[in-house]
């Protein structure tokens, strides 16, 4: 059965080790990125290595987090962010996501023929090294959590939300429809789901539009992942080189 919960990246092409351990830092540093995008600096949540095909350059990595919703966010995430990046559109995400995404392309050239990033459902083929562009102000379906600290009522249904990656306010708007959803969300830590939209020089998100829900953040239950194998966390050139050069000589 396949699993919802993974996210895989494959180099095609004759690829050099020195190009996979590269994607595969660059990959990780993405994944980190949009999890913290997603889930905010306090985000937890794991990645594990869950298959690592020797022969070929394709790696799965599954999450693993306390937030049970974390996960599926940051895999929505990824899909969005891969369908842009095949179809050279204005990538509507931070500065610290475009720069991984950019970066995880450079490995693009005579010997990778592509960078391809997939999950269970869909499959997103990058032949090009991406570009940083110019952006204009975008408005996509996105996720912004922080923490509610105004609400408004008299000319627009409104909360002020300060978001847990940047610190910086963010203004949601709902309508007479849906304002029930702002019952008990004050001083609270709250994901809200909508059109987000983000300054074009920086990526910070400044205003939340059709808003179709908001979510209260449990109290987090500290879980430890310390027995997990193969976790990624950042920094690990290193011991990338050692994995891959095992299992290169067969042990």
């Amino acid at each position: 059965m396949a699993d919802e919960n993974t996210v895989t990246l494959e180099l095609t092409g004759e690829v050099p080790i020195e190009s996979f351990v590269k994607a595969l830092t660059e990959f990780n540093g993405l994944i980190a990125a949009l999890s913290q995008e997603v889930g905010g600096t306090k985000a937890k949540a794991e990645w594990v290595v869950s298959d690592l095909r020797a022969g070929s350059a394709i790696t799965t990595i599954r999450g693993f987090s306390t937030d049970d919703d974390l996960i599926a966010q940051v895999i929505q995430a990824f899909t969005n962010l891969g369908r842009s990046m095949k179809s050279d559109e204005p990538l509507a995400y931070s500065p610290r996501v475009r720069k991984k995404a950019k970066a995880l392309t450079t490995v693009i050239g005579d010997h990778v023929k592509a960078v391809v990033l997939g999950t269970v459902r869909e499959r997103f083929e990058i032949v090009t090294p991406l570009e940083m562009k110019r952006q204009d102000t975008l408005y996509r379906r996105s996720t912004v959590v922080g923490s509610v600290h105004t609400l408004n009522d008299r000319k627009h249904i409104e909360f002020v939300l300060y978001d847990a990656l940047f610190d910086r306010p963010v203004h949601c708007y709902a309508t007479e429809e849906n304002k029930d959803l702002l019952r008990d969300i004050w001083g609270k830590r709250v994901t809200v789901i909508g059109r987000v939209g983000r300054k074009p020089d920086t990526g910070y998100p400044f205003e939340v539009k059709d808003i179709e829900n908001i979510i209260i953040a449990p109290q987090i239950v500290e879980r430890q992942f310390e027995s997990a194998r193969g976790i990624l966390v950042p920094g690990i050139d290193e011991q990338l080189e050692v994995t891959i050069g095992r299992m290169r000589d067969g042990e």
